[in-house]
């Protein structure tokens, strides 16, 4: 989220907290929306919504996060059917990869790289090979997932080490779409857009909920 997206959050954050009893105060808007700015819009929302649905307290920034994420056994397997999915394609092998998720590019790096995943898709290859990557792959994400990506993790996956097209390709193209795509990438704004410059108090808040009940 950028700066530009507080009042949108604001709102739905107020109609959360109406809901559910929570008192909401100006400081309490401005660090939920600092704790989540590195999430998308849309996902926040979305969870905020979730949340009123199923929740009978206003959820924390850290379980509103949790929303968005989801589980993250879950998280790992659709890590791997995204993995699988380019193993059965055959890409990466002369052109780098970029999932788009820098968890799942950790996970891969410390299995010694892609060249050992794109080994997978040959026809002689035992199941049990792929059996055994998997549980490997799975481990190791859930691990990074708590841990973050190492800052040495690679944008692209390649299984040679001087591709012979260097533009990385983004899954999707000319791939089958996973049945559940990745999350968007975050916008992560600068320092500076940090908070919003203008000072929004409870009566702005109030003012923008009623607007957009309004609508």
């Amino acid at each position: 989220m950028t700066r530009e997206d507080f009042e949108v959050f604001a709102v739905e954050l107020g109609k959360t907290a109406e809901l559910l009893n929570e008192p909401l105060s100006e400081v309490k808007v401005l660090l939920h929306f600092e704790a989540l700015m590195d999430l998308p819009l849309d996902a926040v929302l979305a969870a905020l919504r979730k949340a009123r649905a199923t929740s009978t307290y206003c959820p924390r920034p850290a379980e509103v996060r949790a929303l968005v994420r989801g589980d993250p056994d879950e998280r790992a397997e659709i890590a791997w059917s995204r993995v699988h999915q380019a193993i059965h394609n055959g890409v990466g092998g002369y052109q780098p990869i970029d999932f788009g998720d820098p968890i799942l590019h950790a996970a891969v790096t410390a299995m010694t790289g892609w060249g050992r995943f794109y080994s997978l898709g040959f026809y002689d290859t035992e199941p049990v090979t792929i059996a055994t990557a998997k549980k490997e792959f799975i481990a190791l994400y859930l691990i990074y997932l708590k841990r973050g990506a190492p800052a040495s993790t690679p944008h692209a996956l390649c299984a040679k080490a001087a591709p012979v097209f260097p533009e990385p390709q983004k899954l999707g193209d000319g791939l089958t779409e996973p049945i559940v795509p990745a999350l968007p990438p975050a916008t992560i704004a600068p320092a500076a857009l940090a908070l919003p410059q203008e000072r929004i108090g409870p009566e702005r808040v109030r003012e923008l909920l009623l607007a957009r009940t309004a609508d």
